[in-house]
């Protein structure tokens, strides 16, 4: 075998990342050694050639798409956040049956998106209800329309979690969670612990088990049906919906005319830039709601102070 100085890292490197899976799978512990790197060291270096080299193709068979959340640009315009409020709002109510305060609490909660990151606390957005055909995925589609750094899913582990909140810092969107969030699991702690800032899910990985850090800080909406667990629901704002009655008229969701949603998500990103001071000082008066319930509710209150929201 070659001594380690006799190899140029570069050119083995991008040999190994033209081979095939599998046949890197067989010679990679082989290869670190001639190397003179760990394994977990060089599989990163092979990923981010193969990156670079443009062979890491998002289709893949077999192998799913790369997840990417593309940012949008802000509303060119100047807008005021009463302005806002209201259109997010109305809007919520021409797609899905709402009482006026459940209304009034998502489009706070899609405003509180965009402005996360002055915040401790991250509510969870519970959308339920007893039975299904209420509109709650209706609800979830809005939101993926409307929300900073959407990403939507009806299934997800716990190690996918963490992993893209470490990642991509998104808003979570779970539809159907009562499939696949069982009481006491991995994925059940790590949306309880997300909750505040500064949590962190701790994992072993590579081939050294190294202990790493993965941020797990952020907003989450699901919906679901039936009762939500009792922990889960204490680090929630819960919305219940019901069967819309006959009479009730809505508008249709449709992707391929969203225009309308797309402007609003522009709006609420111009008011979250103009407004930074504002909502880093937000120091709301509680009315006496304390703990859990005061730091669910915190974020989404207008401020004390005499400032134009």
């Amino acid at each position: 075998m070659e001594s380690p100085k006799s190899v140029d890292r570069v050119t083995e490197i991008e040999r190994l990342a033209a081979l095939e899976p599998i046949q890197y799978e067989a010679v990679r512990i082989a290869a670190a050694k001639q190397l003179n790197v760990r394994a977990n060291i060089l599989d990163r270096e092979v990923a981010r050639t193969r990156r670079a080299l443009g062979l890491d193709r998002p289709d893949d068979a077999g192998q799913g798409k790369t997840v990417t959340i593309s940012d949008i640009l802000p509303w060119p315009d100047p807008v005021e956040g009463d302005h806002v409020a209201e259109a997010l709002r109305a809007t919520i109510r021409r797609y899905a049956v709402l009482s006026d305060g459940a209304a009034d609490a998502i489009a706070l909660w899609v405003l509180l998106s965009w402005a996360i990151d002055n915040f401790s606390f991250a509510p969870r957005l519970a959308i339920t209800s007893p039975t299904r055909g209420c509109g709650k995925t209706t609800v979830l589609r809005l939101l993926n329309k409307l929300t900073r750094r959407s990403l939507k899913s009806g299934c997800i582990t716990a190690a996918a979690l963490f992993r893209a909140m470490e990642l991509l810092k998104p808003t979570l969107i779970l539809d159907e969670n009562e499939k696949y969030l069982e009481p006491n699991s991995d994925l059940h702690a790590i949306l309880n612990e997300g909750h505040c800032r500064g949590a962190k899910a701790l994992r072993c990985v590579g081939d050294n088990q190294e202990l790493r850090a993965f941020e797990i800080f952020g907003l989450v909406a699901f919906a679901r049906n039936g009762k939500i667990p009792d922990d889960l629901e204490q680090r929630s704002i819960v919305i219940q919906m019901q069967r819309r009655l006959p009479g009730e008229a809505l508008a249709e969701l449709r992707d391929d005319r969203s225009d309308q949603l797309d402007n609003l998500s522009r709006m609420c990103l111009r008011w979250a830039e103009d407004r930074a001071d504002i909502i880093r000082d937000h120091d709301p008066d509680m009315f006496g709601i304390i703990n859990r319930v005061a730091d669910n509710w915190r974020p989404p209150v207008r401020p004390r102070r005499r400032n134009r929201f």
